[in-house]
């Protein structure tokens, strides 16, 4: 039976965990697979969402007029729970369902039980081409603080520039891409062995961390998470409670990281008491120059295409400065940019999105470099709270 509402959708969840563990256990490696709980963190454009009526008719017709061919029989559905929506579909003739907890106005938790495969086609087919909705980017500091919330346990490293570069241009680097991923307590030794040679130190970029979260001394209270840098939550393990605790620690480390850059990075005028006041910062990214051709990684940067989102019409001066007024088509809102070959100025609008900020950050670190950051203010926009929080079950559904 179908959950109508979070307590049922924990406990339907809670049970597919502990199946699929025990599967796992049995080496039942297909069973294990299908029943492997996934969580997705999302970014909802509260402006659009927040005005809607129906919640559910209103994600229907968002997500359809963005569909790929290949999805079919999409239908968005309501719940007993107002804040729990059901989006489902076939995807090339695979149905995809999930349940998506909008309890935050911007934040959601889309689970489900598809196959990695199916579903994470069927969101790149939908929601990644949804203007009103974007994923939630975890940058490679973000992914080594989640790394720290419990037993670190694996990584997986991801760098590849096909999405800057054509594939000669590609081709011709000395390193295209580079996929690794190290199980085990020595995974940390053998990313930092890869960083600190000169060989492969802008490819080591970090893509995934594994970490054991739960309580250590209940062996029947844990989960087993694959965290990425595109906010996707692979649980395995005993306790949905102990996965849905962990998503939404970086539910809320996430938020605050967006509201901060939102703050103090849009430019706007204020009134303060003597007239008005300039207000907001410039975000800049820097990392190694590239050996990619300057021109071809800015246009391609700007060209509307997945992950960056980006549209414009670079204004070059030489080869190594460009200014770029762009459009964010996550939101819809402009941005200016200043680029170099070792660094690129971001000046927000007053409604720009902060998540596009983060967006780019975690997308240059897989494309460009892996040792890219972004400082505002002075200070990395990555580092702009405390490490530790204490657990907070509040918005776990019971």
């Amino acid at each position: 039976m179908r959950p109508t509402d979070r307590r049922e959708l924990a406990n339907t969840l809670h049970d597919r965990m502990a199946g699929s563990y025990e599967a796992r256990a049995r080496k039942d490696e297909h069973d294990a697979e299908d029943g492997l709980v996934k969580t997705y963190l999302l970014e909802a454009d509260p402006s659009c969402f927040g005005a809607s009526d129906d919640l559910p008719g209103y994600l229907g017709s968002c997500v359809k007029d963005s569909a790929r061919p290949g999805i079919t029989d999409l239908r968005s559905e309501a719940t007993d729970d107002s804040r729990l929506l059901r989006l489902s579909g076939r995807c090339h003739g695979r149905v995809a369902e999930f349940h998506i907890d909008a309890s935050h106005e911007r934040y959601w938790l889309a689970h489900t039980m598809a196959s990695s495969r199916v579903a994470d086609a069927f969101l790149k087919q939908t929601v990644d081409r949804c203007r009103q909705i974007d994923r939630a980017w975890l940058d490679v500091s973000m992914l080594e603080w989640v790394a720290q919330q419990g037993q670190f346990s694996g990584l997986g490293l991801d760098f590849d520039r096909g999405p800057l570069l054509s594939r000669e241009s590609a081709a011709s680097a000395r390193v295209d891409s580079m996929k690794m991923q190290v199980w085990g307590r020595s995974a940390r030794d053998v990313m930092e062995v890869l960083r600190t040679t000169g060989e492969f130190g802008p490819e080591t970029s970090l893509a995934k961390v594994k970490v054991r979260y739960g309580d250590a001394d209940d062996a029947s209270g844990f989960t087993i998470d694959e965290v990425k840098y595109n906010g996707k939550f692979t649980a395995r393990g005993t306790s949905f409670m102990a996965h849905a605790d962990l998503v939404h620690r970086v539910q809320r480390r996430y938020s605050r990281m967006i509201e901060h850059v939102e703050r103090h990075g849009r430019l706007r005028v204020e009134r303060v008491d003597r007239g008005w006041e300039f207000r907001g910062a410039c975000i800049t990214y820097q990392f190694t120059p590239s050996c990619a051709p300057f021109r071809e990684w800015v246009g391609r940067m700007f060209s509307c295409a997945l992950p960056f989102r980006l549209w414009g019409v670079p204004d070059f001066d030489g080869d190594d400065f460009a200014r770029v007024a762009a459009l964010d088509l996550h939101v819809g809102q402009p941005l200016d940019f200043e680029i170099a070959p070792d660094r690129i100025r971001l000046f927000m609008h007053e409604a720009s999105c902060g998540n596009t900020v983060l967006r780019l950050l975690a997308n240059l670190q897989r494309t460009l470099d892996a040792g890219t950051r972004a400082d505002m203010n002075g200070e990395s926009i990555s580092g702009v709270q405390p490490q530790g929080a204490q657990p907070d079950h509040s918005n776990v559904p019971r």
